[in-house]
């Protein structure tokens, strides 16, 4: 059997360093590029560079079959500038090495429900107008357009996943995570009214859904909302987390300021994801969080 080439960027980080645990490598080569000279494993080739055309041409002669770009911050207070460098730009480049590249390999982009905005009230489907409120939310928006255009203009077969609210062993970012550090240093006051509500997806679930795109036959371009449908107001995830530390005070406190940047609610349509990849979580969410937190306590 020919093994497939792939390449992972940001390849050090969390996304990427928990992707790589689900690659079979009997059916795949892998490769990264990203900050780290950490090896993930034994037959993964791997570079410590900047994610640009001239670093990228390491990779000309390896034949590419299939891009995942992981690289990017998810963080959504980033400063602009960086953020574009980040997200926006890197995507770019990836796209001009596909370009140029004799086999054009096929992509698989991490992108964000972010770019839907904060004008919806119900369950979004990919076809709604996107209003990013961040600057984050915004170079992801930039990032599918560059996808776009390139797929359309140099055929190229992309698969654009909108990825919800992540969470999961070793993230030292996010809600969840800052929100479980606040309360382990027994601080309860939070912005928001806490009723903003978010699907939540744990890394295990993301890794799983990109590891069956690797194996799927898509063309064009293609764009899915990736979740569970576990969803939760940002209250009731912080009284979970109290309940799991045994902390039964009553001091929480909600600012009733809340970022523009920070939307109301982003419950994903999951209509696509189902169809195309037969995906469903079989994850408990509270089990879940549950060791999420307990491993907090013991790092703390």
């Amino acid at each position: 059997m020919i093994k497939k080439n792939i390449l992972i960027t940001g390849f050090d980080g969390f996304l990427a360093r928990n992707l790589v645990k689900k690659i079979d490598f009997n059916k795949y080569n892998l490769y990264g590029i990203g900050n780290s000279k950490k090896k993930y494993h034994k037959n993964f080739l791997s570079i410590k560079k900047k994610i640009n055309s001239k670093n990228l041409n390491f990779f000309k002669k390896k034949k590419i079959d299939i891009i995942v770009h992981c690289a990017g911050s998810p963080k959504v207070g980033l400063e602009h500038n960086e953020d574009f460098k980040k997200n926006a730009l890197t995507t770019f480049e990836i796209l001009e090495f596909a370009r140029s590249s004799l086999r054009k390999p096929k992509i698989i982009i991490a992108s964000s429900l972010a770019v839907y905005g904060n004008h919806y009230k119900n369950k979004i489907k990919e076809n709604f107008y996107l209003n990013p409120y961040s600057f984050y939310g915004l170079n992801k928006k930039i990032s599918e357009e560059i996808c776009l255009f390139y797929s359309k203009n140099f055929n190229i077969n992309i698969l654009i996943l909108r990825i919800a609210s992540v969470f999961g062993i070793g993230l030292k970012k996010q809600f969840i995570y800052e929100a479980t550090k606040k309360i382990l240093n027994n601080n309860f006051n939070f912005w928001g009214s806490g009723n903003e509500t978010r699907d939540y997806i744990n890394i295990e679930d993301i890794c799983e859904i990109i590891s069956r795109s690797l194996k799927k036959n898509f063309y064009g371009s293609k764009i899915i909302n990736c979740g569970t449908g576990n969803v939760y107001k940002t209250r009731d995830i912080i009284v979970m987390i109290k309940e799991i530390l045994k902390i039964n005070n009553n001091k929480l406190k909600f600012s009733g300021f809340r970022l523009k940047q920070n939307p109301k609610k982003l419950v994903p349509s999951l209509r696509k994801l189902k169809n195309f990849f037969k995906f469903k979580t079989k994850r408990d969410f509270q089990n879940d969080l549950k060791e999420f937190v307990l491993q907090q306590k013991k790092l703390h």
